[in-house]
């Protein structure tokens, strides 16, 4: 079986690069500071709006090439890799495991 690598543009937003001094000075002409909405409603709006501005002016989303061979689950990897060291554990020292043995002690574990 052969195994390509896949190629997918997935947006991408810059954080990194925002240079900090040059958003505050935008920040601080913005409505939201300079005249804050008195309801919570209207508060919110302007965070919003404000909020996305900023970010689309200092952190613009691009989109990268990204090569992953496929989309992962960190959390099920880990899991999985735990079960897996479990289960040579056990075949190594002579209990072969099975789901019914290995089930509640690979939990135990987890928690």
């Amino acid at each position: 079986m052969l195994i390509t690598k896949l190629s997918e543009e997935v947006p991408a937003t810059m954080f990194h690069s925002i240079d900090t001094d040059s958003f505050l000075t935008d920040l601080q002409s913005y409505r939201l500071i300079t005249h804050p909405p008195k309801s919570l409603g209207s508060l919110l709006i302007s965070y919003n709006t404000t909020l996305s501005s900023l970010l689309d002016k200092h952190a613009p989303v691009i989109t990268e090439l990204s090569r992953r061979q496929s989309k992962s689950n960190t959390w099920f990897i880990s899991t999985l890799r735990a079960f897996r060291s479990l289960s040579a554990m056990l075949r190594t020292s002579g209990n072969a495991p099975t789901l019914l043995s290995t089930g509640p002690l690979f939990l135990s574990h987890l928690t």
